[in-house]
């Protein structure tokens, strides 16, 4: 899972906030599409003024509808919170209402989802499923969407003992009213954070539940998820055979459906576990494919952490030459990327590097490179791991 990438299709959330069972529905509310153009042309400046005037009736569904259509469709985020307020605001007045506090929340959720502020797309989502809680005639379709958005910002922020929790709920929620889709969902979930918090037999027990679940679905995307987390729960325990199988079932079923960013990790992961290994020419067979899937799918950071492990490779072989354009190579992939915490990975890649041509100067600065970026990022472990690295030098 990757982060998680928090993209609920826009279709999904209308259906879920607007749809059969939702805001709409209710008293065959029809808006005025022209109005709630209008107003969302309008500038922040502008918003509660023209609001008061133009909206008499419904207008917390309008404000509502004006911020879906600014946050899912524009990107407009600040004008979307402006509109958010004003729905709070006439809510204020009333009792219960628990549909529309979902919905405020659930926007509120997304923001911060879009902001990369994980933390408090947690605050919201938790608001937004007690208030799903409340109404007796809730939408069990937007709690598992709120259950799993929940889990999967925990599963980001490294939190992986509260993405367990609601998981679990999920499943359990799931079990009950007999949708295998969200129970699969939820056990690939669990899977995913067991793992990363080292519970290896409850991530394999996990692993395999989602991956028959979703055989009973014929959910091919989900079926290599459940393969690729069983490869990595492999790898962790040294059974480098079962990791390569479980590694090359996921790719094939990615492969049906050209995902790509699926088969580029597992080409990765299987890179990596073949360097630790020693098996240096199996490496970069895997470490090529993985920089080509991931650039095929978008993933240009993805793409550059995969040249900087091949110049590793490469660097072990004693070939310098490569491994320096490698690393050159993944460094510009990287900087385009911003993606921080690979740059300081590079920067001890590129120490390592001088130091076995005897370039101390320049190993020391590597170094202080990543230590700066480690700094920034507040990743106390790597800080002093690399202080040891440069007293040694």
């Amino acid at each position: 899972m990757s982060i998680f990438k928090f993209k609920c299709g826009f279709s999904m959330i209308f259906l879920l906030l607007f749809g059969s069972t939702g805001l709409m529905a209710e008293n065959r509310w029809e808006p005025d599409y022209s109005l709630a153009k209008q107003l969302i042309k309008l500038p922040i400046d502008r918003i509660q003024d023209e609001f008061a005037i133009k909206i008499k009736e419904e207008k917390v569904k309008y404000a509502l509808l004006i911020s879906r259509k600014l946050i899912y469709s524009f990107k407009e985020y600040e004008k979307a919170k402006v509109y958010l307020k004003l729905a709070e605001n006439e809510l204020e007045k009333k009792k219960g209402e628990y549909k529309a506090w979902v919905s405020i929340y659930t926007f509120y959720m997304s923001i911060a989802q879009y902001n990369y502020d994980y933390r408090k797309a947690i605050d919201y989502g938790i608001l937004g499923l007690q208030h799903a809680k409340k109404d007796k005639k809730y939408n069990v379709d937007m709690l598992f969407y709120l259950l799993k958005s929940i889990s999967d910002s925990y599963y980001t922020v490294g939190d992986y003992v509260n993405s367990v929790k609601y998981s679990k709920e999920m499943a359990d929620e799931a079990e009950n009213v007999g949708s295998v889709i969200n129970e699969a969902e939820a056990q690939y979930s669990l899977a995913s954070a067991y793992y990363r918090s080292s519970k290896l037999s409850e991530a394999e027990k996990s692993a395999h539940k989602a991956f028959e679940l979703y055989k009973k679905i014929d959910n091919t995307k989900g079926l290599g998820h459940s393969k690729k987390v069983l490869g990595s729960v492999y790898n962790a325990r040294g059974l480098h055979e079962k990791a390569k199988e479980s590694y090359l079932e996921a790719i094939r079923y990615y492969s049906k459906i050209k995902n790509h960013h699926g088969v580029a990790n597992c080409n990765y992961n299987l890179g990596v576990m073949f360097k630790k290994s020693k098996s240096y020419a199996e490496s970069i067979i895997y470490l090529e494919n993985a920089s080509y899937h991931f650039m095929q799918s978008g993933s240009a950071s993805g793409s550059g952490m995969s040249k900087m492990e091949q110049g590793n490779v490469y660097q072990k072989l004693g070939e310098f030459e490569k491994a320096s354009l490698l690393y050159e190579e993944s460094k510009n992939l990287l900087t385009r990327t911003n993606a921080l915490n690979r740059l300081a990975q590079l920067e001890t890649y590129y120490a390592s590097y001088y130091l076995k041509l005897n370039r101390k100067d320049a190993a020391k600065q590597s170094y202080i490179n990543a230590m700066k970026i480690y700094r920034n990022s507040n990743n106390q472990v790597m800080v002093d791991w690399v202080s040891k690295q440069i007293n040694k030098i």
